[in-house]
């Protein structure tokens, strides 16, 4: 018990770091250094237990209240501490020596810059003495805000390339909406029927804009009045199309194929890489974009008299 008694008062030493402040004496114009720590005790002087019996104060109440003072107690930490309030903390140091009170601020600046050169040191790691942590430390900050400033670029490279490739989203859907159109214009062959007069001269048109229509051989746009009622007319147009691909079979096979042709060679060529977006860095990416757009160009100015286009020519839905 002993042992662990010695132990205990050796930490409690080495926990309170000892405060050297100046007090005065009973002598005149004497000063005397002493160092404050737990264990240390300041009885009140005798001019100090004279002021204290004359207002009628607690003596004993009065030395706790001035050695706690000493030891950079504040008046709120005293009162949480001993259950003395802080008014009567402040009437027994209204009665302390001048010596004492000056002795008590020295104290308090002590501990009030001791408590800022900490709180420095944890954000600013300066200190010579311990240079090899405050390095290591020193050296953490860095890493933290490298890696922050890595972090917020990659972060930024990520949204332009996401922003990136949907805008070519938009603009590949709408590409290719119009490039299926040009191979019906250029390879369609199946029968074509509208009792509207303004859509067959439109699909004439655009068939005759991509050199596949020719009003002497070919009649697969075909204008046919509605003059029966909706069900007879669907009869009527439905006999046309059997009689149409019976007698058309094999050159409507054969113009599909030609589209198959076609639209492999303009793929194996790279005509077609602007639809694959892994391709952007690629020298042929921005060529494929060009062809597609001059392809199309009939086809996105003329839009159908009804129906519009999907899409309109800035490639927006």
């Amino acid at each position: 018990m002993k042992t662990t008694s010695k132990s205990s008062n050796a930490a409690t030493k080495k926990m309170h770091k000892p405060i050297f402040v100046e007090i005065g004496t009973e002598e005149k114009n004497s000063r005397l250094w002493v160092s404050i720590n737990s264990s240390d005790s300041f009885p009140l002087t005798p001019s100090e237990r004279e002021r204290g019996k004359e207002k009628k104060k607690d003596l004993e109440k009065m030395q706790l209240v001035k050695e706690l003072l000493l030891k950079g107690l504040k008046p709120n930490q005293i009162y949480k501490q001993t259950g003395i309030s802080r008014n009567t903390v402040y009437e027994y140091k209204k009665l302390l020596d001048e010596s004492t009170l000056n002795a008590i601020t020295k104290v308090h600046l002590k501990y009030t810059q001791s408590t800022l050169n900490s709180n420095i040191l944890f954000f600013i790691p300066l200190s010579i003495s311990n240079l090899e942590s405050q390095s290591t430390l020193l050296a953490f900050y860095v890493f933290l805000l490298l890696s922050l400033f890595i972090g917020v670029v990659i972060y930024n490279r990520l949204e332009q390339y996401r922003k990136t490739k949907e805008a070519h989203r938009l603009e590949s859907d709408a590409l290719w909406y119009f490039f299926q159109m040009v191979l019906k214009y250029k390879f369609d062959h199946n029968l074509i029927i509208s009792p509207i007069k303004g859509e067959v001269e439109y699909f004439r048109d655009m068939y005759k804009e991509y050199g596949t229509y020719n009003s002497e051989q070919d009649n697969y746009v075909r204008h046919i009045k509605q003059t029966e009622s909706n069900d007879l007319y669907e009869i009527k147009i439905q006999l046309e199309i059997e009689c149409y691909e019976k007698n058309y079979r094999t050159k409507i096979r054969e113009r599909a194929n030609k589209g198959k042709v076609f639209f492999q060679e303009l793929k194996e060529s790279g005509k077609l890489d602007y639809f694959d977006f892994s391709k952007r860095d690629t020298p042929g990416f921005q060529e494929s974009k060009e062809f597609l757009l001059q392809l199309t160009e009939k086809a996105r100015k003329r839009p159908h008299p009804l129906y519009g286009h999907k899409y309109d020519n800035n490639f927006s839905t």
